[in-house]
């Protein structure tokens, strides 16, 4: 198909929102930050790497759903009166909940490359809505539903929470997305969930498509994503079976919560050597490293040394003895247990 073609349709549709309400409802989906909170949000992330004191970095794994599987997550959404749901509604849905209850700040949700519907809209029968791959490219957010102090999984609010924000895809709005500064939306993926997928057709195996990814990819979402922005990163592959396979990267320890988190009799997990982990180190200066937070590790290397006696150790030579550690900037702490009058035997 002619990405030429897509690229004038997009050229074609004001940059310009019409009017207040579509601004603000363009802004709903991708709300912008100063560039002063993308700054901070990425130093912070450089200073708690660097505090752990040891290498940090994140990990991917490819885990199956069976059909049966989505078949009861669907089931159990349509019974909550949300009928229709799809497979990759149901499962961005289930996921991103699952990362929440486990502890994951982050309730934004950012889905890109979901365009196709927009572009055959505006031009019928050109066959763009079967386009490949990244002749338009953006990304819309939306907020996934509390989790706290709810017995229940909310996955029907979830599930209307995907479908209203894939929904409000129109052309205008990409051509306003593409047009804003970059860095003012890095926001929202700070923290959260963003799945790349080909969009809800594909997901429901409406068109077959051919695709690859590759570990080089891989490599690159984990340095530039999920470890500088502390996201988790989702693909949804879907198979001729039904079953599907999601590939998701995100930091070491929310991949092993997930994994050991997840039921093994409704999802098919991965053994440990099946993960690939990605590992990274922003090191800070020893001073500020240990004058801010002095991890684990400093406090085991350091050697603490008993003197004991009676008053030549109480009031003599313990002090001067830290002093010379001190001064040859070993870690060394002296502590002075002697008393005065004692006699220390064996």
């Amino acid at each position: 198909h002619d990405r030429a073609m897509a690229q004038e349709v997009l050229e074609a549709v004001s940059e310009t929102p019409s009017s207040d309400s579509d601004l603000q409802r363009f802004s709903k989906h991708w709300p912008l930050s100063s560039r002063a909170l993308e700054r901070w949000c990425f130093m912070a992330r450089r200073l708690r790497s660097g505090l752990r004191g040891r290498p940090d970095g994140a990990a991917t794994v490819i885990f199956g759903v069976p059909a049966e599987t989505l078949k009861t997550l669907k089931a159990d959404v349509e019974a909550e009166g949300c009928p229709g749901v799809s497979s990759f509604e149901v499962l961005v849905s289930y996921i991103g909940l699952r990362l929440l209850r486990l502890g994951r700040h982050g309730r934004r949700t950012l889905l890109t490359k979901e365009y196709r519907s927009a572009l055959d809209t505006e031009k019928p029968g050109a066959g763009l809505g079967h386009l490949f791959a990244n002749a338009v490219t953006h990304g819309l957010s939306f907020g996934l539903p509390e989790v706290d102090g709810k017995e229940l999984m909310p996955l029907a609010e979830a599930c209307r929470s995907v479908r209203s924000a894939v929904d409000a895809v129109t052309m205008g709005y990409v051509r306003w997305q593409s047009s804003q500064d970059h860095f003012k939306g890095l926001p929202n993926f700070f923290g959260g969930l963003c799945c790349n997928t080909w969009g809800r057709a594909l997901a429901d195996l409406s068109f077959v498509e051919t695709y690859g990814i590759g570990m080089r990819s891989v490599d690159e979402r984990a340095s530039n994503m999920a470890f500088p922005l502390d996201s988790a990163y989702m693909q949804i592959f879907p198979l001729a079976s039904g079953s599907h396979r999601v590939l998701l990267t995100m930091p070491v320890s929310d991949i092993t919560a997930l994994l050991k988190d997840l039921p093994q009799e409704s999802f098919e997990l991965p053994h440990v050597s099946e993960v690939r982990t990605h590992a990274f180190r922003v090191p800070l200066p020893g001073p500020l490293l240990d004058k801010l937070s002095p991890s684990v590790e400093t406090h085991h290397n350091v050697v603490r040394l008993a003197c004991i006696g009676d008053s030549m150790t109480a009031c003599g030579y313990p002090k001067y003895l830290q002093a010379l550690f001190d001064r040859s900037e070993l870690k060394v702490q002296v502590r002075n247990f002697g008393v005065a009058g004692a006699t220390a035997q064996k």
